[in-house]
């Protein structure tokens, strides 16, 4: 769920915030920070991963061996894309070794916790999210100053997203009834 808020927010306020903050020479960079958001996705269910089931059940050759594949993954990636593509190729390259990370650890714990289950637990959440990147987005057209824009922005999409996670909550335990 936090995930999600923090992932599509920093995505929907990158085309403000960024020039905002880092300058009128830093444009090119605002692509660059809406892909990377969407690397937080992958990372949080890793994290959940390791740290609800891999690591306390002493399962870590699996942890190392994600590691070494991402790692791997990472490396591969990085020689195809940067050449032609530079630093979108090395977000490429990021976005990539998560997903083999996450895809490897779902993979070797499925027997446990199936996939479907993660699945449903968190596709509601990435619809909030759209919502609110669309919210964040679209306010970041208008013709205000940065400061007060992203205001707006941080404040209306955050708004956007909670009352649809609430909403989804509430769809979730009317459903365990």
């Amino acid at each position: 769920m936090i995930c999600c808020i923090m992932c599509f927010g920093i995505a929907g306020v990158a085309p403000v915030f960024v020039p905002f903050f880092l300058g009128p020479g830093y444009q090119e960079t605002v692509q660059l920070t809406i892909y990377l958001a969407l690397v937080m996705i992958p990372m949080s269910v890793i994290d959940v991963i390791q740290t609800q089931y891999l690591i306390p059940f002493g399962k870590e050759n699996i942890y190392l061996r994600s590691v070494l594949v991402g790692a791997g993954v990472n490396l591969l990636l990085n020689a195809l894309f940067i050449p032609g593509l530079q630093a979108t190729g090395a977000v490429i390259g990021t976005f990539g070794a998560q997903i083999a990370v996450c895809v490897y650890q779902m993979a070797k714990i499925r027997d446990i916790y199936p996939l479907r289950q993660l699945y449903s637990a968190v596709w509601p959440f990435f619809l909030c999210g759209m919502a609110e990147f669309g919210v964040a987005y679209a306010l970041g057209q208008m013709a205000l100053p940065p400061l007060v824009t992203l205001v707006i922005q941080v404040l209306s999409a955050g708004c956007v997203y909670l009352v649809c996670a609430f909403c989804v909550v509430k769809w979730v335990q009317k459903d365990l009834r």
